[in-house]
């Protein structure tokens, strides 16, 4: 019974948290804000279905991001208190990557109920993308406005993600219906990621995507790969430039990196100027006057000073942890596809200002992927 409530209470996470995105929602605040409940709601179940709390304690990761977040709760209320510019926002989202990790390491599924999970996420990010392309954009058509999409930068991570799922399942997957499908549901995500025009979540995507071309093929399948990419790129060579171009520039031909990056370099600029006068506080005193910092830790010690260095310690060391397990085994199987996933949000977290612990509602599922690869893993060694 606690397992079929747990997959049921699994699956309206994964539909209401893109679904929150959809226009239609995302356009009413009612209803944003109700489905939001049923996210928060869904999440807290889980942590309660998920049992064993007594090694809850005595996981080192899990110990590792709880410290700080005490530390940091200890710290929030202290300067509360006297009356200095903070929020609870940082707490909140910290709070769900722990509760994720948790939910996901004490994950007890079956292969099938697994697979059939990462394709609902799949199919409703499907959903979620092109709705928004046929509501904001109105046609797919490169030469529409690039960015009347709302909410793009959070549509376009669950896209990202979502491609890249099903992208993993079709590289590990034996079963060749399984992978043909994936494959199809992967190309669909793609075309949906170029048209949404998030640069930074389809750039982390390419990345991830290339590491895990690298790391779970054996050479032979890799040197097919590479084989098939140098002749696609040599017969459809302007073809591709031609894409990229529109993905990646769109009409900002010639235009300077700081243009392209949508003045984010510049402020990323004046954010190190201000920490070499401001480093000690941040804006918990003096206002900075930078507009949005897209950059975590960069916006994180401008708001915080060196106050931030908890939720910098959690950063690193769940950044350090998934790379290392992405670079530790010689063969992956598909419960490895977290800490593959989890390198999204930490490269899009170099170019947004709340990657990769925020918004909590686009991240919790990948925090859920990557506490579930860290069981598998403890269990193979």
């Amino acid at each position: 019974m606690r397992n079929k409530l747990t997959i049921l209470c699994l699956a309206i996470l994964i539909v209401a948290s893109a679904f929150s995105y959809t226009p239609a929602i995302f356009a009413n605040s009612a209803s944003y804000g109700r489905l939001h409940i049923v996210i928060l709601l869904s999440t807290v179940s889980l942590f309660a279905l998920s049992g064993n709390y007594g090694s809850l304690f005595r996981h080192k990761l899990m110990n590792k991001v709880l410290y700080p977040l005490i530390l940091f709760i200890f710290l929030i209320c202290l300067f509360y208190g006297v009356g200095l510019n903070v929020g609870a926002i940082d707490i909140m989202q910290i709070a769900i990557v722990y509760a994720s990790l948790w939910i996901g390491h004490e994950l007890r599924l079956k292969e099938n109920i697994f697979v059939a999970l990462l394709f609902l996420y799949g199919l409703v990010a499907i959903f979620l993308g092109y709705t928004a392309i046929t509501t904001y954009l109105t046609s797919f058509l490169m030469e529409e406005n690039a960015y009347a999409i709302e909410a793009k930068n959070q549509i376009g991570v669950i896209v990202a993600v979502a491609g890249f799922v099903m992208f993993y399942i079709a590289q590990c997957s034996s079963n060749k219906k399984l992978s043909i499908i994936s494959y199809i549901l992967f190309f669909v995500l793609l075309v949906l990621m170029a048209f949404i025009r998030c640069r930074t979540a389809l750039l982390a995507f390419l990345i991830t995507a290339f590491l895990t071309v690298y790391k779970v093929n054996d050479s032979r399948r890799l040197l097919a790969y590479l084989f098939c990419g140098t002749v696609l790129m040599i017969v459809f060579s302007n073809q591709i430039s031609e894409i990229l171009q529109d993905v990646f520039v769109g009409d900002k031909v010639g235009a300077k990196i700081d243009d392209l990056s949508s003045n984010r370099i510049e402020r990323n600029e004046q954010s190190i100027r201000y920490l070499n006068d401001h480093l000690f506080a941040g804006e918990l005193i003096t206002p900075s006057g930078i507009e949005i910092i897209h950059n975590y830790i960069l916006n994180r010690l401008v708001r915080y000073g060196i106050w931030a260095i908890p939720l910098l310690f959690v950063y690193f060391t769940i950044g350090y942890k998934a790379i290392k397990q992405t670079l530790r085994y010689k063969e992956y199987t598909l419960y490895d596809i977290g800490y593959f996933a989890m390198l999204i949000p930490f490269i899009c977290s170099l170019l947004e200002p709340d990657a990769p612990f925020g918004p909590g509602t686009v991240y919790s599922f990948v925090y859920i992927l990557f506490g579930y690869s860290l069981k598998n893993s403890l269990n193979r060694s």
